[in-house]
């Protein structure tokens, strides 16, 4: 029963690490906690669906 726990985990924090920042340009205020309530709701449905927002992150480039 823990191992769907763990990858779940594991899901979540490679799309907390790839997404879970914010969005340029950055100001010194970004990084308040107050302010990171922001930073998570706009990029909450990025780091929940993560393999896909990384395909078109990389379809977007090219």
């Amino acid at each position: 029963m823990e191992f769907p726990a763990i990858v779940g985990l594991i899901y979540v924090a490679i799309g907390a690490a790839i997404f879970a920042h914010p969005r340029l340009p950055l100001t010194p205020h970004d990084f308040h906690w107050r302010r990171q309530i922001d930073v998570f709701r706009s990029n909450f449905r990025d780091v929940m669906i993560w393999p896909l927002a990384l395909y078109l992150l990389v379809a977007e480039r090219r």
